[in-house]
């Protein structure tokens, strides 16, 4: 529970920082360099999950089937290993296929900054590997520090630096892939003095057993690539077929809308582990537990970030610059589209981990066939409002077949009637920011607090509704309670 908590706070603490860094980014840069920079992190994470091929679904899947710790280390150290070969392949690749990058674009900040996709993509497949052994190691509070709350901070650090002191954009991606880089060192130093790296038992790693795990990470890696790109494709195609700043102005929108999809990662990050031993141990009655808790979980921070956003997303935009408040109905698209992903659970992930992950593989390359020819349909006649709809429909569809293939296979959902309970706390907080928007023209600085003091009235509705082993604030303060106090 201390955990959850800590990684919990860690996830507050990341969609503060990450609304932040959207809000200076779009300060910091012009349209044009704003539409560079969402597209070339588009690219570096699709290049990032071919550069891992499959290596973090690999050590969450087998790592608890090792029993003896040096035997455990040899696995992640060799794979460690292995991750290194996969990025130079993939990174020697992209470099080989450059001038169709260059082509593609046609513009020539492309082809200035184009190194820094190459030195990006490894720091970020690096650090997503060594976030992986964190988990796998039960020290999922140190990966979700780095991954998602220093590197975030270090990121505000450096947007402000750049507001004050006006430079490149390529001074940018340099100090990003050094802090990136400086965070990968911390980690391999801690699983070193943990001993979590250290005597590795590489005779343990057979042949049979590699080619089963390569198997397995290939079917995953294969599935996991096509679900990044269903999801990022659509910010390269506008950056193609419209230009670099309508890109710029669509990244800024949906970045906002991504900070919901910060509560599903940190808790895949901490419960991923258990569904592969839950999995491996056969026990269904509490992966059906840990699958429903967890619903129950990401609908309560879910719902009210999701009601919050949507009340204030014109200041919000506003605050970021006047170009962007014309992005306000693609926000509406996509954000309800994260939601609706949110409230599929951890479907997508017990799929991955059990016998059943080649419908990973599977329905994520139909859906990045469906989402490409979307956009080919949609884009030349609704501009950005036209990707953000074929997202949209892309999640609802994507997250009834993960539920539907769960059910089917499992027998379980996510879904318990007491879920109702949450609608029944949101709709004050919805009557209650309705009045505020009509009756006061409120400020974007008021916004926090006023956000603040609606959750504290939100979780009161919920301890009154009897949800105490659900509400943050109770928890936080026995939490402390129990530090200082006993």
């Amino acid at each position: 529970m201390k955990k959850e908590i800590i990684v919990l706070l860690f996830s507050y603490l990341g969609i503060i920082l990450g609304f932040f860094n959207t809000v200076y980014k779009a300060k910091v840069f012009s349209t044009e360099e704003l539409g560079l920079v969402t597209i070339f992190f588009s690219i570096i994470l699709i290049l990032s999950h071919c550069a891992n091929a499959g290596v973090p679904h690999i050590l969450l899947k087998f790592s608890s089937s090792f029993k003896e710790r040096k035997n455990k280390n040899g696995f992640l150290v060799f794979f460690a290993i292995v991750s290194i070969l996969t990025n130079l392949i993939v990174i020697t690749i992209f470099y080989l296929a450059r001038k169709i990058v260059y082509s593609y674009y046609q513009n020539p900040l492309v082809e200035e900054n184009f190194y820094y996709i190459l030195l990006l993509t490894f720091t970020t497949s690096t650090l997503m590997i060594y976030d992986t052994m964190c988990r796998v190691t039960h020290k999922e509070v140190v990966g979700d520090f780095f991954s998602n709350f220093l590197i975030k901070l270090l990121h505000f650090f450096l947007l402000v630096f750049l507001f004050f002191y006006h430079t490149s954009v390529s001074i940018y991606f340099l100090i990003y892939f050094i802090f990136m880089l400086l965070c990968i060192v911390s980690l391999i130093i801690i699983l070193l003095k943990k001993g979590d790296l250290s005597n590795p038992n590489l005779k343990d790693i057979r042949k049979n057993n590699v080619i089963k795990y390569f198997k397995y990470g290939f079917f995953l890696f294969v599935g996991f690539f096509a679900g990044t790109l269903v999801f990022q494709i659509d910010r390269l195609m506008i950056g193609s077929m419209i230009g670099l700043e309508e890109a710029g102005i669509y990244g800024i929108s949906v970045q906002l809308c991504m900070l919901l999809s910060i509560i599903p990662q940190a808790f895949s990050k901490v419960q991923m582990p258990q569904i592969s031993l839950f999995l491996n141990e056969g026990n269904l009655p509490k992966l059906k537990q840990l699958y429903t808790n967890n619903l129950e979980a990401q609908l309560y921070i879910g719902l009210f970030i999701y009601t919050v956003f949507i009340f204030f997303v014109d200041k919000v935009l506003l605050l970021i610059g006047k170009d962007f408040t014309n992005g306000k109905i693609t926000f509406y698209l996509v954000f309800t589209g994260v939601l609706f992903n949110l409230l599929s659970g951890m479907s997508g992930e017990i799929a991955a981990l059990s016998e059943y992950y080649k419908f990973d593989f599977y329905s994520k390359v139909i859906l990045a066939i469906q989402i490409i020819a979307l956009n080919y349909i949609l884009i030349p006649y609704f501009g950005v409002e036209g990707a953000a709809l074929g997202t949209l429909i892309n999640y609802i569809i994507y997250s009834l077949i993960k539920i539907s293939f769960i059910y089917k296979k499992f027998g379980i959902l996510p879904y318990k009637l007491s879920n109702l309970l949450y609608i029944n706390a949101i709709t004050p907080i919805v009557v209650i920011l309705a009045m505020l928007n009509y009756m006061i023209d409120l400020s974007i600085y008021t916004i926090p607090f006023i956000g603040f003091l609606l959750f504290i009235f939100y979780d009161l509705i919920l301890l009154y509704f009897g949800k105490k082993d659900m509400v943050f604030t109770l928890k936080f303060y026995e939490l402390f309670k129990k530090r200082f106090y006993t």
